[in-house]
């Protein structure tokens, strides 16, 4: 074989090698499974977007988005559209047209699918339940501290010549406007904390979205560049089975040699990375 023809193999393996992490950079619209459907289902089970905090809505179905691309490097959806296609699951559970949703899948996938969603749909009812008892239980202890500071503000001891004086006008006025503006403190201060809390919270959100973010980035990268790595030796093998049998040793060991050279660099640079997650 000339080293002309050599030189060609190798730009088309390149060309090909490039041209396949092209197209895989390429976002194309997820499409749902039923093995999919019960991976969504299993992380919106672990971090129960629907008994988030308001606000926090939008950070836990991202959370919920990133823990499914974690678990299936293919997909390409984000928090809207798997808060869409679970919605989608629970209406026609809810509707018992589930049916219509079984594309290509097992009987297994189906059956745990519905297992999940029945098991979704209790717990919904059960966080319901504990989050109006909360905050019933919330409004009615905010009530008793406040009509509390209002009685104590206006049980003030009386000088000892107030028996004899008739009571002023504009004593029970300073009282009243001295018990209102309690309250006022009472519940500015109570939203200020929350504000705070809700605050931090949603930068403790922001950093884990992007630390998981950042995770699956780098799946992703170890995929393609193992998808390159394959492709790689698989056409470096098919040229070494196309070498001239009737050339000497030398001539065939020369050209393994500048063949596996490339690859040899892809095992030492993946190698090193392996060692380096183990650190």
């Amino acid at each position: 074989m000339s080293s002309g023809a050599h030189d060609t193999q190798l730009a088309e393996v390149v060309d090909t090698a490039g041209g396949s992490a092209a197209k895989s950079k390429r976002k194309k619209t997820f499409c749902f499974l039923p093995s999919s459907d019960v991976l969504l289902l299993k992380e919106a089970l672990k971090h129960t977007p629907w008994a988030a905090e308001h606000g926090d809505t939008q950070a836990a179905w991202y959370r919920v988005a990133i823990g499914l691309r974690g678990a299936l490097p293919m997909c390409t959806a984000d928090g809207k559209a798997c808060r869409r296609r679970f919605s989608t699951l629970l209406d026609a559970f809810r509707r018992e047209e589930l049916q219509s949703l079984r594309a290509s899948g097992t009987a297994e996938d189906y059956e745990e699918r519905e297992q999940l969603l029945t098991g979704i749909i209790s717990l919904k009812k059960v966080d319901k339940t504990e989050k109006e008892k909360r905050d019933a239980e919330l409004h009615e202890a905010a009530s008793a501290e406040v009509v509390r500071d209002a009685t104590a503000g206006l049980r003030r001891p009386r000088s000892s010549d107030s028996s004899s004086e008739s009571p002023s006008p504009s004593a029970p006025k300073r009282s009243k406007q001295t018990s209102t503006e309690m309250i006022a403190d009472y519940l500015q201060a109570k939203e200020a904390a929350r504000s705070n809390r809700r605050e931090e919270r949603q930068k403790q959100l922001h950093l884990e979205a992007r630390r998981l973010d950042l995770e699956v980035q780098r799946l992703q990268q170890d995929r393609e560049r193992g998808e390159r790595f394959m492709e790689m030796m698989s056409a470096q093998m098919s040229m070494m089975a196309k070498l001239s049998p009737k050339e000497n040793n030398k001539t065939q060991r020369l050209k393994f040699f500048l063949l596996m050279q490339p690859l040899a660099m892809e095992i030492c640079i993946y190698t090193r990375r392996c060692n380096l997650k183990k650190l």
